[in-house]
């Protein structure tokens, strides 16, 4: 009878050891390719992330050289900016500028009586600032201030502006209107500049008018960029610039690359990275990745362990058939390759049913994720190669215990040994 007639008889012989195995290492296949899904989702999920999330470098340069206490912070130069966009390394650039205006006949800040007697002059002062990311501005990140109408300013607007409240019924302005920011920077080219209020903002809670009237919260207006630009003439410099970043890890990089340029503000720069979210949430997809790593080692300790036992339960079951079969001339490499396929047959089954249901284990992996992935998980065909390439190193690894013993035990020996 050939090897692999005998090794069928075999099989159907130890059909429950046969059973046994298969099932074993079709649970510990599906956790296998549910630990490459896992890994796989987490890469995917982490690119995603990067894109998604991305970070921000704030580049500020807190020394102040000009008397003007507000738009004296100004202080990087347009040039400077157009360097750092030049590398390539951002995706875009929101500038913030200081600036300062003078009340005209559209439009009035708000004051109190007792200000105006006491201040006559600085009661027509109003504080500006220009930006097209009215969120990240102090006094709606500390909660002083909320949108009452309309909307914050946006990139596509142009000479558009938001203002108070208060400073809007002072002027009996409504919301779509143009008003007129009188230049107080003539001197240096500042000019008039029309804006149309697109919001209105309100105090959150009352604050005091004791100070010079442009000090109060209500006399603080929001332009866009060119609006600034254009009240502030020759003075072109900047007070902080956000650079966007695609990819958060990244955001070092991008730092000593601006630290190279050698720019005239030199080391009064200063940087300011916001990769909070992303560190947040890779915190996450790390954790995970980890824990697809562990299943997949222990999986893989667990099958070596499970079936060099099995084997070597075997063994000791078969150590008669094995000496009669030598005993009888059968070749070793024969009775070799008999034993491994007993032992291949139902491990390469096993994976290939956790393969067919690969469906339920991405089913498994989705709800480990609580519906959060941006593609669902799928088994790949890699993972599905690397199963099956495992599963059979595994086995010849374990039947080497097989190998050792067809090769040191003589026939006369293992029959002696039985009887």
């Amino acid at each position: 009878m050939n090897a692999v007639k005998r090794g069928f008889f075999s099989l159907w012989y130890r059909k429950k050891t046969a059973l046994l195995l298969f099932c074993v290492f079709l649970i510990l296949a599906a956790l296998v390719l549910a630990g490459f899904s896992m890994l796989e989702v987490c890469h995917q999920e982490e690119r995603a992330l990067r894109e998604q999330v991305g970070a921000t470098v704030t580049l500020n340069n807190y020394h102040t050289e000009e008397a003007d206490l507000y738009a004296g912070s100004n202080q990087i130069s347009q040039e400077s900016v157009e360097k750092i966009e030049a590398l390539g390394l951002s995706h875009s650039c929101t500038p913030y500028y200081y600036s300062f205006a003078q009340e005209s006949e559209t439009l009035r800040p708000f004051a109190t009586p007792e200000q105006r007697e006491k201040f006559p002059q600085e009661s027509a002062w109003i504080r500006v600032e220009g930006t097209v990311d009215m969120t990240a501005a102090g006094e709606f990140v500390t909660g002083a201030y909320q949108m009452l109408e309309g909307r914050m300013l946006e990139e596509s607007d142009t000479f558009s502006a938001v203002i108070s409240s208060d400073m809007a019924q002072e002027s009996g302005v409504s919301l779509g209107e143009e008003v007129t920011l009188g230049g107080y920077y003539t001197a240096q080219g500042g000019q008039d500049t029309p804006v149309t209020v697109v919001g209105i903002y309100a105090l959150t809670q009352e604050q005091p008018h004791t100070n010079a009237p442009y000090f109060n919260l209500e006399n603080l207006v929001y332009v866009t960029p060119n609006a600034a630009l254009r009240l502030n003439g020759e003075q072109d410099k900047l007070y902080s610039a956000r650079f966007s970043i695609r990819d958060p890890e990244q955001a070092a990089a991008f730092v000593e690359a601006v630290q190279a340029l050698s720019l005239p503000e030199g080391e009064d720069l200063r940087f300011t990275v916001d990769d909070i979210q992303y560190r947040a949430l890779s915190g996450t997809i790390s954790g995970l990745t980890a824990l697809a790593k562990a299943m997949l080692g222990a999986s893989g300790a667990l099958g070596a362990i499970t079936l060099v036992l099995v084997l070597l339960l075997q063994l000791r079951s078969r150590d008669h058939e094995i000496g009669v079969l030598l005993a009888m001339g059968e070749d070793r490499g024969k009775i070799y390759a008999q034993l491994l396929g007993e032992s291949l047959v139902p491990i390469l089954l096993a994976m290939a049913g956790a393969v067919a249901l690969s469906p339920l284990t991405s089913q498994g992996v989705s709800w480990l994720f609580q519906g959060s992935l941006t593609q669902p998980p799928q088994v790949s065909a890699p993972a599905v190669l690397a199963l099956f390439l495992s599963g059979l190193a595994l086995t010849l690894c374990a039947s080497l215990v097989t190998a050792h013993k067809l090769l040191a035990y003589q026939p006369k020996t293992i029959l002696m040994a039985e009887g």
